[in-house]
Parts: structure tokens; sequence; C-alpha cells
């Protein structure tokens, strides 16, 4: 019967409203007509709520448009606002304890709808809510027969990608976890024992760079005192201040005020729209483009250069960036230098400069989806700590982390594929892990990375560039990888502590300075059963490549090494010891001036020695000599400041051989013609 009846207004209802005559003002009647179809959707909900036997779970007194009426939650339907007074339904009565009757609009007819008999909780509205930075309160809703022994404790958590946020309420206890903050205001009674309206709430507090395009879920349960639960869930979305729609090219009809500090956007906007805010909210702080449409941010969209007139911009702290977002453009964030965090989306390209001069960059987390960072994309952001590079990249550029000094954490996730020519030049990284998908190191990656003391690979790299890892002052160890065969020039020049390098014996060069200036770099000491502490297969040693390594005592060069180049071991003060290939064929200048040596056994093979190969080298007291034509040398070849070597130092030759050393006899205490065995 109550189902015929409900068809019936309905029909009635429809009819009258056909009625309109287009050719008159019906905005009013339309408003009306809106009205109605809500009041009558909602009795429908009451129909079917009756038909389902459900039970009503709270009766919320409200105001809509000064209409009084009613906010009805069910135990199953979702939420309905029921207005009093209206074309539908005429009045509402909550005076029963266990039921509500709700009077149709022909007075007659009513529905009867049961009460459920557990405490009840709710939340205003059933849309979501969206919060700002000034209405974080939600207030909870309870029935107004509610007594304060009717209920044992309300729990709240909110919860999104990143974890839960809880705050559990009992009579006497709260606590705070979680992501998001989340604190419960209990409801607070009368003298009578009554609730107090609108005294309960829910308080929150969003985490740190929750952005507009974010969605958390509220729950709230409430326990009773015979342990039934009620729980009410609502969706949530944060931003810091209320959100401006705005089309392409419009935001500075929507966003007026200039004094802003803060601005979320939805919908989309392009170049002229940065420039106004480039150009006009000059104070802004806070900007939220996570809502927008935004594929592209254009070059130069929120950077600062000097050369277009602008000065650093020292105001704005946080951009939230959209989903949909995939290029950031050439210095699109130029000169922001009080910017502090990024969060870059599901951006797959970090064009050239980005970043560049973002001096107070302190996080920045890097998309998935990220493929390449181009050259300097992040230089200059002193401040920059941490850098998490997922394995999706496939080129980081040249210069992208350059004069970043207290960038200390570095993380190169497997699947990353190649690293460029300076990619981590003059920046603070401390520790380093290669992942096995990098093949290379190209020149001058690392170079100029003074607090660098750890370097983890793996043997799958083939090369390592020219001064990959040059001035690396912290370096204490290294090992060389397995399919590594060349030491480029200048590869570790500088590495003034370094100690140990971890030869393997398939390396054939060792390439100009490699190792000079490695102040602290000790050779492995030698034995029968490693004769060489130079990797044995080595034929190619550059000039000056152990050049002022100050802690090398004693060297054994391998049979393939023919040519001990200019400035080898020049100034490695403590060495005391060299043995020479048998194949050794020249010597060139200056390579064991200033050293320790006390002696030293020429090969038969040797042909020809430079300047100044023994320059200053005051400890030394016999030389031998095994070729029978003396190598060719120079005025200096033998020379001395102080003239030690002329008044120490013996030769020792052949007996055969003794004429052909004359040239060499001023240059020596005396020439002993006692040798008889090739060494």
């Amino acid at each position: 019967m109550m189902k015929t009846k409900f068809y019936a207004l309905l029909f009635f209802l429809t009819v009258a409203m056909s009625g309109c005559d287009n050719e008159y003002d019906d905005t009013g009647i339309r408003t009306q007509i809106a009205e109605v179809t809500d009041q009558v959707k909602a009795l429908q909900t009451l129909t079917e709520a009756l038909q389902n036997r459900d039970y009503i779970l709270s009766v919320v007194p409200t105001t809509v448009e000064g209409v009084p009426g009613y906010l009805i939650t069910f135990a199953q339907a979702e939420p309905v606002t029921i207005l009093c007074g209206t074309s539908v339904i005429a009045a509402v009565d909550t005076s029963h304890g266990d039921y509500v009757v709700f009077t149709l609009a022909d007075g007659t007819t009513t529905i009867t709808l049961p009460r459920s008999n557990a405490v009840t909780i709710g939340l205003d509205g059933y849309d979501v809510l969206y919060c700002t930075a000034s209405s974080l309160d939600i207030p909870l809703l309870f029935p107004a027969t509610l007594k304060s022994g009717d209920y044992t404790s309300i729990a709240a958590t909110v919860t999104n990608d990143n974890g839960t946020g809880t705050d559990i309420q009992t009579r006497a206890s709260a606590g705070t976890n979680g992501v998001w903050k989340v604190d419960i205001t209990q409801p607070a009674f009368g003298d009578d024992g009554m609730i107090i309206p609108n005294s309960s709430k829910v308080t929150l507090t969003p985490p740190k760079h929750v952005k507009l395009s974010d969605t958390a879920i509220l729950k709230v349960t409430l326990v009773d005192k015979r342990g039934m639960e009620t729980t009410v869930t609502r969706p949530i979305k944060y931003s810091v201040v209320a959100a401006v729609t705005s089309t392409a090219g419009n935001l500075s009809s929507v966003a007026t005020d200039a004094e802003m500090t803060a601005l979320a956007i939805k919908g989309s906007v392009d170049a002229t729209d940065l420039a106004y805010i480039r150009n006009t909210l000059t104070k802004l702080e806070v900007l939220d483009l996570s809502m927008t449409d935004m594929v592209t941010l254009p070059g130069w969209g929120l950077g600062f250069h000097p050369d277009d007139g602008y000065q650093p911009n020292t105001t704005l702290k946080e951009v939230m960036l959209p989903a949909s977002l995939v290029t950031i453009g050439k210095s699109a964030f130029l000169n922001c230098r009080a910017l502090d965090y990024v969060d870059t989306g599901n951006a797959e390209t970090i064009t050239e400069y980005a970043f560049e001069g973002c001096s107070n960059l302190r996080e920045v987390i890097l998309s998935e989806k990220l493929k390449t960072v181009g050259n300097c994309a992040f230089r200059n952001c002193v401040s920059l700590s941490l850098i998490d590079i997922p394995g999706s990249v496939e080129t980081l550029g040249r210069w992208v982390f350059e004069n970043c000094g207290n960038l200390q954490s570095v993380v190169l996730h497997e699947g990353v594929q190649s690293l460029s020519e300076s990619t981590f030049y003059g920046c603070g990284i401390r520790s380093v892990s290669i992942p096995s998908t990098v093949t290379s190191i190209p020149k001058w990656t690392f170079q100029d990375c003074k607090y660098l003391e750890h370097v983890n690979w793996h043997d799958g790299i083939t090369s390592i560039g020219e001064a990959a890892f040059n001035r690396c002052t912290s370096l204490r160890n290294i090992r060389i990888p397995a399919g590594v065969t060349s030491i480029a020039d200048d590869t570790f020049y500088g590495c003034t502590v370094l100690h140990s390098v971890g030869f393997h014996d398939n390396i054939t060069r060792i390439g100009v300075n490699a190792f000079d200036k490695c102040y602290a770099l000790a050779l492995e000491e030698v034995n029968q059963d490693n004769p060489y502490n130079l990797p044995a297969s080595l034929t190619t040693l550059g000039e000056c490549a152990f050049q002022n390594c100050t802690g090398i005592t004693r060297v054994c060069l391998p049979e393939g090494v023919t040519v001990v180049p200019k400035y080898a071991f020049n100034g490695c003060t403590k060495l005391n010891g060299v043995v020479l290939s048998e194949q050794t064929a020249t010597i060139g200048d200056w390579a064991f001036a200033g050293t320790a040596l006390t002696g030293i056994s020429l090969p038969a093979t040797v042909t020809a020695l430079g300047d100044n190969v023994f320059h200053n080298c005051s400890e030394l007291i016999g030389i031998q000599s095994y070729a029978t034509t003396a190598p060719t040398i120079t005025a200096t070849t033998f020379s001395h400041d102080k003239g030690t070597i002329k008044e120490q130092c013996r030769l020792f030759v052949l007996p055969a051989a003794s004429s052909a050393y004359d040239s060499w006899k001023n240059y020596f205490k005396a020439l002993v013609a006692d040798l008889t065995v090739q060494p």
C-alpha cells in the first residue's frame, strides 16, 4: 500500500512540474523542481528502508538555506537530508525513543522506521571532506539522547598511501600515531547527563607535503557499553587554502590577491599563468598544482633568470605537481632559492637546469617513471642532502649535482643504465654503490667529490674514464673491477688519503697522472708467490703515474714494462727499492728524482736515461749497470743540488765494459768493474 501511495505522489509531482511554459522566466520554478526532486529521492530512500527493514542510526537537526530538517543516517542505506514542511514531507517526529515517524505532504500518510538500539555516531554530510589549514575540525554527530555512560570508546583513523594515523579516546586516554595526526574531542554532557550538541569533533593535522590530489579515508568508530560498534567513513582531501578553478590563461582573473601566500589550482594552467605567478604573486609560498591537467611544465615556467631581469625568488617554498605531468622543462625552477621540497610525481623527464640554484632545496622525490635527468638539473642545490634515483632512469646528464656540497647520500637503484661525464662533479657524496646495469664510469664522474670515502662496484664495469675520481680527497681504498683493463689518465689524481688499491693482473695500462699526489698510497709487499706489486700484465705506465706517492716504499715492475716514463716515481720520498723489468729499454726524465733509493740495478737492455732521473737521490750509494754498451745519459741524469751522488755513490759495471762508461765516471765517487752475473 505504501509503495502505491509513493508512486502516486511521484506521478502528481511530475505532472505538476511539466506544466511550466518555456516563454516565461522559470528559474525559480526549476530551483523548486530540483529541491522537490531531492526530497522525492529522500522519500524513496525512506520507502526502500522500510521495505528492506533498515534501521535509523541517527537523526541530527540541520538547516538547508533556512529550511529546517534532519540528517538521517541508516544502518544500510546512504544518508539523506529530510526538509520539513516541503511539498513532499510535512513533518518528522523524533520524540519516540524506538522509532521515527515521517508524515508526507498529504498530512495523513506516514512512514515509521525503527531506530537502531545501538549508540550511533555520524559525520556532517556524506561527500568528500575538503580540509584547509583553517578548517581541520570535523564535527561528530551523536543522537540527542546520548548519555555519558552509553559508550566506552571512540576511535578515529586516517589512512592514505603512506600509513595510518589513529586516536582512540576511552574515558581517559588518547594516542597519536602514523602519518596523519588525529585528535578526538570527546562529547561533553550537561547537568542532566545528556549530550551537549556539537561538543565532539575530530581534529586532523595533515602530514607534511600533502597535496590537493591526495585522498585519505577518515574512519570513526564508536563502541557502546555493550561492546557494539558503529563506524562511519569519509574520504578527505587537504590543501593549504581553498582551491580556485582556472582555465589556461585565465588565472589572473580568479587569483587576484597579490598578497596571497598560498594557492591551490584546479583545472588548467599555461605559460601565461606561470608568468602571472612570477610577476604578480610574488609573495606566494605554497603552490599546489596537483589538481591541474598539466603535462609539461614549460621552460622557465617558475624560473628566475637575471638575464630576463629577475632577481632570485626567495618566497616560494613548496610546489605540488600533478600526476599528469610528464616533462619538467628547462630552467623550470631556476633560482627558486626558498624552495625546500619537490615531489616530481610521474615526471619522465627533468630537463637541463630545471632546479639549478635552488639553494634551499633539501628533499626531492623522483618519479618511478623517470627516464632522463638533464645536464645541470640540480646544480648548486647546496642544501640537498639525499637523492634516491629510481631504476627507471636511463640517463643521468652532465654536472647534474655539481656543487651540491651537502649531498651526502646518493642511491642508484638497479636498472639505472648510464652516468655521464661529471654527473656528480663537486658534490658532497660520502658513499656510492654502482648498480650492475651501469658498466661504464665516464670522465670526471666523481671529480672533486672531496667527501667520497667508499665506492662499491661490480666486475661488470669495463671502463673508468679520465679523472673519474680526481681529487676525491677522502677516498681511502679502491678495488679495480675485473672488467677494467686500463686505468685512464688522472683517474685517482690528488686522492691524497688513498692508501690501498686492489689491482688485478689483467690491467695492461696505468695512465698519465693516474695516482699522482696519492700521498698515502702503499703498494702490496712482494714475495715469492707475488713477485710484482703492480699488475702482472702491465705494459704501459703513463708519465707521472705515481708521482708524489710519498707512501710507496718498494716497486717491482712487471716484465712487460719496457719504458719507465717521465716523472713516473718523482717525489716518492720513501721509495727505497726498485726492481726494473729485465726488458727495460729507457728511463725517462725525473723518473726517480727525489726518492730514497739506496741503490738500483739497470738491466743489460737499458739504452738511455733522461734528464734528472736520479736528481736529489740523497741516499743513493750504488748503481749497477749490466749493459756492455753504456746507456746514453745527459749532464743532469745524476744531478744533485748538494753534490751528494758525486761524493758517495759508486758505479758497478762488467769488467769488459769498464771503458764504455768513461762518460759516466765524473758523476760518481768511483767506478768498480766487478759485476759478473746479470741479476
